[in-house]
C-alpha cells in the first residue's frame, strides 16, 4: 500500500510539472530550442545584459521565463528548452503550440557540442555521470589528447542565417 501511495504521489507531482510546463510554453513570447551544450546559458547572459542595459533589469539576475517581463512588460517572455526533454504531451502539440509563437532554434556546430560535452562530463560531472557518458567511453580507449583533435573543428565557422517572419 505504501508503494502505491509513493507512485500515486510521484504521478500526481510529474502531472503538476507537465502542467506548468504546457502553461509555460503556451504563455511564452518567444521559444528557445536547442541541443544539449549549444549555448543556451550563454544567450541568457548575452540578452540579460542587453535588458539590464536597455530597461534596468538587475545586473545580477538570469534572463528566465517572465521574470524580467514583470519588472518590465515591454520585455518578452522567454521560454527555453530542448524539445526532446519536454514530456510527451507537449512534444505532441508542438506543432500547434509554436504556430503563432516566435522560435530561435539555437544551433551549434556538432563537433563543438562533442568538445563542450566532452569537458563538462570529464570535469564537472559525477563519477556515475561520468561512468554513462558514450562520449568518455569512447575517449578512454585514446589518449584524451587524440579524442578532443578528432572532435576539434577545422572548417570555417558557420554563418548564421535569419528570417524576419
Amino acid at each position: 500500500m505504501r508503494r502505491l501511495l509513493e507512485r500515486l504521489g510521484r504521478w500526481r507531482q510529474m502531472r503538476r510539472w507537465r502542467a506548468k510546463r504546457a502553461h509555460m510554453f503556451a504563455s511564452a513570447d518567444l521559444l528557445v530550442v536547442s541541443h544539449t551544450k549549444s549555448g543556451r546559458t550563454w544567450l541568457r547572459v548575452m540578452l540579460s545584459h542587453v535588458w539590464h542595459r536597455t530597461h534596468g533589469v538587475p545586473a545580477d539576475e538570469l534572463w528566465a521565463g517572465a521574470n524580467f517581463h514583470r519588472i518590465d512588460p515591454a520585455i518578452p517572455i522567454l521560454f527555453l528548452t530542448h524539445e526532446r526533454n519536454e514530456p510527451r504531451a507537449i512534444r505532441a502539440r508542438l506543432p500547434e503550440l509554436v504556430q503563432h509563437k516566435r522560435l530561435l532554434l539555437l544551433i551549434r556546430d556538432p563537433r563543438d557540442v562533442v568538445v563542450s560535452w566532452y569537458h563538462h562530463h570529464a570535469r564537472r560531472s559525477t563519477a556515475r555521470a561520468r561512468a554513462a557518458c558514450p562520449i568518455l567511453r569512447a575517449a578512454a580507449g585514446s589518449s584524451s589528447r587524440r579524442a578532443m583533435a578528432a572532435a576539434r573543428p577545422t572548417g570555417p565557422a558557420p554563418t548564421m542565417a535569419t528570417s524576419n517572419s
